[in-house]
């Protein structure tokens, strides 16, 4: 079993999250991570989601989405190549004399300062998982009090897009002469 992203572009109508995430609960799968924003376009919505499962499942998952209503197009993006992020806000206690270490600690790990109190700083870090997880790892001596993560969001490495209908959109702006 391994984890698995999934994007899945649909119409950006009410209840389309709902049907999604109710496929998943009925087949007694965990959702690693769900994001769901709209996409380029205001009447399409982007829904990525991790799931841990075998292949043989992915697939299943693959084609019982596609029977969804509102489910345009799904793609298994982690079977090429991809790049994957999510945003976590992360408050950390900030002891007497202690800003500035903590403050460039959290810059190695490329987390910019969101808010300064007088004795809690938070912070906003982009990254993978693997990375917001050891940027959580170096700030545990100062004390995390609080982080909230969003769900990650993914698209295939290089010149590649994840989305047919994205492609068609991107050469009909071309011809135009938009971009």
């Amino acid at each position: 079993m391994h984890v698995s992203t999934i994007a899945m572009l649909t119409a950006n109508q009410p209840g389309v999250l709902a049907r999604v995430s109710h496929l998943f609960c009925r087949r007694s799968f965990n959702l690693l991570s769900v994001c769901a924003e709209k996409a380029r376009v205001f009447d399409q919505y982007c829904i990525t989601v991790a799931v841990q499962c075998d292949d043989r499942t992915l697939e299943q998952i693959r084609k019982q989405l596609v029977k969804l209503i509102d489910v345009e197009e799904v793609t298994i993006v982690s079977q090429r190549p991809f790049i994957e992020r999510q945003v976590a806000l992360v408050k950390v206690r900030v002891p007497a004399g202690q800003r500035s270490a903590i403050t460039s600690e959290a810059q190695l790990f490329g987390a910019q300062v969101a808010d300064m109190g007088p004795s809690i700083v938070t912070f906003e870090i982009t990254s993978d998982e693997t990375r917001i997880d050891a940027f959580l790892k170096a700030m545990e001596p100062f004390g995390v009090l609080e982080v909230v993560r969003s769900g990650k969001v993914a698209l295939y490495k290089g010149d590649s897009l994840c989305f047919k209908r994205e492609q068609s959109n991107g050469a009909d702006l071309a011809e135009n002469g938009e971009s």
